[in-house]
């Protein structure tokens, strides 16, 4: 259930269309709802890895990522950003990249055991405004 584009700096709204990530099995045809706190949040980007759902959420107030255990039904806050809110969140091979106050940031985002590794590090990219810098040119 992700936020449109236009929608992503939608913070701290509770009405009838806060977004919310709904699980559904095949095999039985059941439906489940991430559990969100009684005064609602905005729960977006699901990212599903084993048996663990990492999404984002204002939950807290500021967006940060979270942790959904499809075993214990427990959710788990993963970062604690106060200024700016966690944005584009993505996992692919063990890690979560995300972009919060300008900066990408890669997480460890689980291990064998499906622990919860800290933030590693910020990555530096360098960009141009004028691409053709950037490239190999015949001699």
């Amino acid at each position: 259930t992700p936020f449109y584009e236009p929608f992503r700096q939608w913070k701290h709204y509770r009405g009838g269309t806060v977004s919310t990530i709904w699980l559904y099995t095949f095999s039985d045809h059941s439906v489940e709802k991430i559990p969100q706190p009684e005064g609602r949040c905005n729960d977006t980007d699901p990212m599903w890895t084993g048996d663990k759902i990492y999404f984002r959420s204002d939950r807290n107030g500021e967006f940060n990522l979270f942790l959904f255990d499809l075993k214990s039904k427990e959710i788990k806050q993963l970062t604690s950003h106060t200024d700016f809110p966690v944005l584009s969140a993505s996992s692919g091979g063990g890690k979560i990249i995300y972009e919060q106050a300008g900066h990408l940031h890669i997480s460890e985002a689980f291990d064998i055991a499906g622990r919860y590794k800290k933030h590693r590090g910020s990555v530096r990219c360098e960009t141009t405004d004028n691409i053709y810098s950037r490239m190999p040119r015949e001699k």
